[in-house]
């Protein structure tokens, strides 16, 4: 064979095209040779190329990415999948030559869980290729895509991956392929007794022009939605194959998914940012600039905290009381512990810890960060006073006795004062 593209283990067809044409184009008429940089052409009646129907190809990224959301990532896109002679001989696949066709390519296959790759991780070519002639397993799902009106070996194909052993064999006509005028539709066919069975739609979840139908592989039900839109991304409103999540009660596909991801993080972001605005704007009187940052940026981190536009009005009439009004400790992680590792989420562990979280936040503006760890120092060891709240709300008001409302409790009880040399 005089080909760039050669396959030595490939049986080829006298009576295909297998065409090179350098820099420009490789194609053939063979429908299951689909190595790197080759694509299958249709010729009409009198032997000119009939354009490829892009659509294959944004279909089966969508469906691939979808079905690994859901079955994880063990989904494969066209990978050769080899079988022994003796079942091509038994089907009667044999090539002009009488050669046994001893490969098959489906459109895409949902591998046994023992393939899965870690997620995100894209499958190299080189791991798309099956043996079953050699000990390898049978994937458990194939789709085929009627892409053209030459897949005419459609029944000899369901009869192969029923000798295969494949338990569900897809094929998607998006019109007009398996005949003139025939609808768009997903069939879903089951391996039972050793023959595939179409599977009927279910009527309590199918919508008009929308059959659901269960998929054992899958484990719910499953569709091809083509009714869906996206108005800025028309290029992407290409049919979807969707599955049903029973536990949210709705279909999903991973555009779906990533859209509303996309859109909820953005909304809320968007919200966060007026809200700050706002706070900017309404309390410039009543707070120092670098009290209104730090507010600021506790909500980007976390969040704004509820009933938010009724605290800011609160803060208008007491503007002492911001941090018990603007910041809950409760959602953030405690940033003032230094000592052991710090959680995640400050669950308010013990009064010491809340103690001291409240001490940076409420008192960041009357006390240098040095003053605030002394005494954080001092809690930690001996714990802090008993009236450690109404403490630090007197400093707010008389910040140069800090000593005394501060330490003086907890190093009276413990016998160890002069411990925090004089800062402030």
């Amino acid at each position: 064979m005089n080909l760039a593209h050669y396959h030595a283990e490939y049986p080829y067809d006298v009576g295909q095209e297998y065409e090179f044409e350098i820099l420009v184009d490789f194609g053939t008429s063979d429908p299951d040779y689909v190595w790197p940089d080759v694509r299958m052409r249709e010729y009409d009646e009198e032997g000119y190329t009939i354009p490829c129907d892009h659509r294959t190809s944004f279909f089966l990224w969508d469906m691939d990415q979808t079905s690994c959301d859901r079955l994880g990532n063990r989904v494969a896109v066209k990978p050769d999948i080899y079988f022994d002679e003796k079942v091509a001989a038994r089907l009667n696949l044999f090539t002009r030559q009488e050669t046994p066709k001893n490969v098959t390519v489906p459109d895409l296959a949902v591998l046994l869980p023992e393939y899965e790759l870690p997620r995100g991780r894209l499958r190299p070519f080189n791991d798309c290729v099956f043996r079953l002639d050699q000990g390898d397993s049978a994937p458990e799902l194939v789709l085929k895509y009627l892409s053209t009106t030459t897949d005419w070996q459609l029944n000899s194909k369901m009869h192969l991956y029923a000798a295969l052993g494949v338990v569900e064999y897809l094929v998607y006509d998006p019109g007009g392929m398996r005949a003139p005028g025939s609808p768009t539709e997903l069939l879903v066919h089951r391996l039972e007794s050793g023959e595939y069975r179409v599977v009927p739609p279910e009527p309590n979840l199918s919508e008009p022009d929308l059959p659901a139908i269960k998929s054992e592989v899958f484990g719910t039900h499953i569709r091809i939605n083509r009714h869906h839109g996206h108005p800025e991304k028309p290029i992407e409103n290409n049919p979807r194959f969707q599955w049903y999540d029973a536990t949210e009660e709705r279909w999903r596909d991973h555009k779906t998914d990533a859209y509303a991801k996309s859109y909820a993080k953005g909304r809320s972001k968007g919200q966060v940012e007026g809200t700050i605005n706002f706070l900017h704007q309404w309390l410039e009187a009543k707070l120092e600039p670098k009290v209104r940052e730090h507010v600021a940026e506790f909500w980007r981190t976390y969040g704004c905290p509820e009933n938010v536009a009724d605290k800011l009005l609160a803060v208008w009439q007491t503007p002492n009381q911001w941090p018990f009004l603007l910041l809950d400790p409760a959602t953030a992680p405690n940033r003032y512990q230094e000592a052991d590792p710090v959680p995640t989420t400050f669950h308010r562990p013990n009064k010491g810890l809340q103690a001291i979280e409240y001490l940076h936040t409420m008192l960041q503006v009357e006390l240098e960060t040095k003053v605030r760890e002394q005494v954080a120092a001092v809690w930690r060891e001996e714990g802090p006073p008993k009236d450690w709240y109404n403490a630090i709300r007197a400093v707010q008001q008389t910040s140069l006795n800090w000593r005394a409302l501060l330490l003086e409790p907890a190093t009276r009880r413990k016998g160890s004062a002069n411990r925090v040399s004089d800062a402030s």
